[in-house]
């Protein structure tokens, strides 16, 4: 399942589930209640899709806890592999069909900006800068020279639970 966080992604939600409805793969919607009505739109996609799901949060919540209650929710409701991705398009479907096609022989696998073959296009200098400390920080923080949080990518439940329980402590 691929757990995408929106906030006011009216614009690009119903092409980017057009796109992952493509791969024949769950996903979780978790809205901030944008105002702009992302996810009523959602809402609505889902009734003609058993793969739609939305969880409609009362506020903005921020993007790391949507992809903490994202990941909770597909735990509960018995989902093997999960995924984030986020609906702006930067991370590239042909990305994560290589790593579905790699999912069945690992229990993690990880895609990163900064690592051969990533990258991220369109970018303006604000966001590369803060995409960039946030990966210098998570380095620090885990005291790891590897450590790629910003697009980590698929990993078996109980790893997920286990992550899970040491973000909540």
């Amino acid at each position: 399942m691929v757990v995408i966080p929106t906030y006011n992604e009216i614009e690009n939600i119903e092409t980017f589930l057009n796109e992952t409805s493509k791969l024949n793969i769950s996903v979780l919607v978790v809205d901030d209640n944008s105002p702009d009505g992302t996810g009523n739109l959602v809402k609505n996609l889902s009734r003609n899709s058993n793969k739609i799901n939305l969880l409609q949060r009362s506020e903005k919540l921020g993007l790391g806890s949507a992809y903490r209650d994202g990941f909770k929710w597909g735990i509960e409701n018995n989902f093997l592999y999960l995924v984030e991705m986020d609906a702006d398009f930067s991370h590239r479907f042909e990305d994560l069909q290589s790593i579905l096609n790699v999912s069945t022989d690992n229990d993690v696998v990880i895609g990163s900006r900064y690592i051969s073959g990533g990258g991220s296009l369109g970018w303006d200098t604000k966001r590369k800068i803060l995409s960039k400390s946030a990966n210098l920080i998570s380095k620090i923080f885990l005291k790891e020279q590897k450590a790629q949080l910003l697009i980590i990518k698929l990993k078996k439940s109980l790893f997920l639970e286990m992550t899970y329980l040491l973000l909540e402590s």
